[in-house]
């Protein structure tokens, strides 16, 4: 059964009493991620719920009724303070080695997983836990790897000193972090790595800065010969397509060694013809090895990786801009610490086909290239700009021009609302202004949104007349389950419908903004060795719809084991293949059940498919992850357990009872077949990477187009009064409010921002449902005619600012301001010298249609706003019956001599500004 609501505060204190005075907690009661916290001690929730039911009602509460975020939510609603679990406080230290006294310092950190190191100073505080930066002295010194401390102090007679054994966490071997790269980064203002000594304390800021910077793209230099090489010209190896060099030099040294490095979307310039950067593109892969052009002097074996999203510079930077006597200071500066393309004498270097390029040199390119053009080189701003030259953090004061969590931009059609959601989303992800935003090209900020939606950090819905509550929060929904869908405890795979509660868009990005938080920042790590190893897997343990198959989900949690239901209590342990499988599914099993072939399939992707150190991902329906698991052992058999399955391979738990959205880590939702390998390139491996921690929640936003059109009252429900910024999670005043269909507990997280869309002509601001307009910001957003005096915008010989001003003069004296025709119906004329054919087709399809329902066919008014040219009066008198006389005899010339008006034939006009313009004035 659920929790009873009757437990009270004081059943929780009395509960917790008893836990303390028994001192202790069953082994299988302990929590393993939550604790609650009382009197400075700390107890497992669900456990006290537990305890408490048992004083309030005399019962016991069975552990698979109610989850642990259940237990969670009850006791925060009775003002109980949950925290996370922690361990002991971890200190941070520097870890210093100097190549002259260890000469194989390079080697060993590369090769090995575990190293131990000398323990000169702190000897009283470093322990086990604590994480250690790996730095490396010298002219290029900088961290080599991140690691924690796994053992004890220890003495070593042969060096007789003190020493730790260090795993290493993150080896950063081939991409080091070198100090050019951070001397200009405020956190590590106090960094004392490179000063005399063994052993220096750190901090958590500056570990985690390494973390970040160690997942930030690199930059890198192509110097290639693209004038007369067919291969670079078109093809698969043209140039912004493919990196491609020898594997080894004439001579046999290993001078394309940097190809070995570059990793996805690391962002490559391209230097042609000793002359000029012309191009920018992004890394689609890391290398891989096949053959050089043959018959070229390229020809054998050699390094190729391919690229994407190549971008042409829209004005080439020569070469002399950079490598010139006024930037040599600065060249001579970023060439003591980091390898470079040019060499002492501001020439280029012979046979660097590849080198890094520091953030310093990429700062003076990038400015280089913004001085020409007005530009940022695309893909560099945001790496360049983390840290300024002054050495201060980038970005904007969030207090003054961030948005508010609840914005509606709103004016008459054409004016942009939709268009200008891309530049405010981006303002919001990025803490950047709106001008400063606005100010970037617009292809960038196109493939930048486009990154976000792809990452689930933007969402885009449309408010219609059948929007409904269970389309933006909950609702119940119908599904068969069929064969191939989850197999409940008791092995049935008949087709049946049922249904099930699917969340909907605003509660899907709501949970996914509050998992994204600091807490869960670098919580789901998976090594590196596996991770890219590694096969993934999604599993079903029973059937989630079906409240009794959790104990197959327990148990399989408790014992270290994964298992599935099909198969019955035949063992397949002789079954290595799937012709096996089938084989004996059909000699043991037939009469059983029939015959299936995606239950032959399962048999067979449990039994054989899956290998040691792949990683299961547990479904909870289609869209979230309730656990994940490493494949530690083979299949076996074994009917003896309390459950209905005997199918089983051992695992090692890497997370239990987690509540993760499948988005996170898979670009798709789950499919309800109980057992299938992952397409792997869907795979989100970043997730399990190691992220540095943001000083801010990642931001999430909501646009919702149209957003006036919907029922407000009936689309959100209970949650208007959860939308306003001081009952958001973790605010003043937060408010949750229980769900209709799922009962679970809900709050809007303060990470999560809507944007909406409001169409003034639609329905006034005055108008709109009062409720969503006192927990709304309002930008207005109203013609602005400035832009089309642009030359990207201007026509020839046709003035269109003042035509469009003159309009919207007279709708707004003879309508309202909310009424103006939008400036970008003008915006996007391809015909800049003879305009004529677009601009009717504007006039007969967007501006005439929108005065027409502004005005309600009131052709007189039509014609005050538009003039002769468009309006003009029917000259056909009507003719009445002629044996028929009306009653009323006086007003039958009225009749006749009513004033009738029609549109003027498109083909006769000449758009000219000149009688549009003519007035009685």
């Amino acid at each position: 059964m659920p929790i009873p609501n009757n437990i009270t505060k004081s059943d929780v204190i009395d509960a917790i009493n008893k836990i303390k005075t028994e001192g202790q907690v069953p082994p299988n009661r302990e929590s393993t991620v939550y604790d609650l916290t009382f009197e400075g001690n700390n107890y497992p929730p669900k456990y006290v719920v537990y305890v408490a039911n048992q004083i309030r009602n005399n019962q016991d509460l069975n552990s698979q009724d109610y989850t642990s975020i259940e237990s969670r939510s009850y006791l925060e609603q009775l003002d109980f303070h949950i925290i996370k679990k922690d361990e002991a406080e971890t200190n941070y230290w520097i870890f210093q080695g100097r190549p002259n006294r260890w000469p194989s310092i390079y080697d060993d950190i590369e090769n090995a997983n575990k190293i131990d190191w000398y323990v000169k100073v702190h000897k009283d505080k470093i322990k086990q836990g604590d994480k250690v930066i790996m730095w490396i002295t010298g002219k290029k010194g900088g961290c080599f790897a991140l690691g924690e401390i796994a053992s004890d102090l220890f003495y070593v007679d042969d060096v007789e000193s003190d020493m730790v054994e260090v795993e290493i966490e993150y080896n950063l071997s081939d991409r080091p972090i070198l100090n050019e790269s951070i001397k200009s980064n405020p956190i590590f203002q106090n960094f004392k790595g490179g000063s005399q000594g063994t052993n220096f304390e750190s901090n958590k800021e500056e570990y985690e800065e390494f973390l970040k910077i160690s997942n930030r793209p690199c930059i890198w230099i192509e110097k290639t010969e693209v004038k007369g090489r067919d291969d670079r010209n078109e093809g698969e190896r043209a140039l912004g397509k493919m990196l491609w060099s020898p594997q080894k030099s004439r001579s046999g040294t290993d001078i394309y060694k940097n190809m070995r490095q570059i990793q996805d979307n690391d962002i490559i310039l391209h230097l042609i013809d000793n002359s000029s950067f012309s191009g920018v593109s992004l890394a689609k892969s890391k290398y891989y090895e096949g053959e050089g052009v043959v018959g070229s002097r390229w020809e054998g074996p050699a390094y190729l990786l391919d690229l994407k999203d190549y971008i042409e510079l829209s004005e080439p930077i020569n070469r002399e801009d950079i490598l010139n006597e006024d930037n040599r200071s600065v060249l001579e500066e970023i060439s003591q610490n980091s390898e470079v393309f040019y060499r002492v004498d501001l020439n280029l270097r012979e046979g660097a086909y590849l080198t890094p390029c520091s953030i310093s040199l990429a700062r003076l390119i990038n400015d280089i290239y913004f001085k020409k053009t007005g530009e940022n080189i695309p893909y560099l701003e945001p790496i360049i700009s983390s840290v300024t030259k002054e050495g201060a953090m980038s970005g904007y004061d969030t207090s003054e021009n961030e948005l508010s969590l609840n914005t509606i931009l709103y004016g008459p059609p054409g004016t942009g609302k939709t268009y200008n959601t891309l530049n405010y989303a981006i303002s919001i992800l990025e803490n950047r202004s709106i001008e400063e935003v606005t100010n970037e090209p617009r292809h960038q900020l196109k493939q930048k949104y486009d990154v976000y939606l792809k990452n689930g950090q933007i969402e885009f819905v449309t408010f219609h007349q059948s929007y409904s509550y269970e389309d933006f929060i909950e609702g119940i929904k119908p599904k068969v389950i069929s064969e191939e869908d989850e197999v409940s405890s008791d092995g049935d795979t008949n087709s049946q419908l049922q249904y099930e509660i699917c969340d909907g868009t605003f509660k899907r990005l709501a949970e996914q903004a509050s998992f994204s938080t600091n807490e869960n920042t670098n919580k789901f790590l998976i090594p590196e060795e596996i991770l890219e190893k590694a096969k993934f897997y999604k599993l079903s343990l029973g059937n989630t719809l079906i409240p009794e198959d959790n104990v197959i989900y327990e148990y399989c949690l408790t014992h270290d084991v994964i298992s599935i239901g099909y198969g019955g209590d035949y063992d397949f342990s002789s079954s290595d293949t799937q012709n096996k499988v089938a084989k004996e599914y059909a000699e043991h099993l037939k009469g059983a059940r029939e015959t299936s072939t995606y239950e032959i399939f399962a048999i067979h992707c449990f039994r054989n498919m899956i290998k040691e150190d792949d990683i299961v991902i547990i479904s909870e329906g289609n869209k979230k992850v309730r656990a994940i698991a490493r494949v530690t052992g083979d299949y076996y058999f074994d009917d003896k357990t309390p459950i209905i399955h005997n199918l089983f391979r051992n695992v090692e738990w890497l997370f239990k009872d987690v509540d993760i959205p499948a988005s996170n880590l898979y670009e798709r939702n789950f499919s309800q077949q109980t057992i299938y390998v992952f397409y792997q390139n869907l795979v989100k491996k970043d997730f399990f990477r190691p992220q540095a921690s943001n000083t801010d929640k990642t931001k999430f936003v909501l646009i919702i187009d149209e957003i006036n059109r919907g029922n407000i009252a009936n689309i959100f429900g209970e949650l208007i009064t959860l939308i306003e910024d001081d009952k958001r999670t973790g605010k003043q005043n937060e408010l949750k409010a229980t769900l209709p269909y799922s009962k679970e507990s809900f709050s809007v997280p303060n990470n999560l921002y809507i944007m909406g869309t409001m169409n003034t002509a639609d329905r006034s601001v005055e108008s709109l449902d009062t409720a969503l307009r006192r927990r709304f910001s309002f930008i207005p957003m109203y013609p602005n005619t400035e832009l089309l005096d642009d030359e990207q915008h201007k026509c020839d010989d046709i003035d269109l600012r003042k035509m469009l001003e003159i309009i919207n003069q007279r709708i707004e004296k003879l309508k309202d301001l909310d009424y103006c025709i939008g400036h970008s119906y003008f915006m996007n004329i391809e015909n800049k010298t003879n305009p004529l054919r677009e601009l009717k087709h504007i006039f007969n399809n967007k501006v005439i249609p929108l005065l027409q329902e502004y005005f309600y066919n009131d052709w007189e008014k039509i014609g005050l706003i538009l003039g002769s040219e468009f309006v003009a009066e029917n000259g056909n008198k009507t003719k009445f019956s002629n044996n028929f006389t009306p009653i009323d005899d006086e007003d039958y010339d009225g009749f006749e001599t009513r004033k009738i008006y029609t549109f003027t034939n498109s083909d006769d006009w000449t758009l000219c500004t000149a009688p549009l313009l003519s007035s009685s004035d």
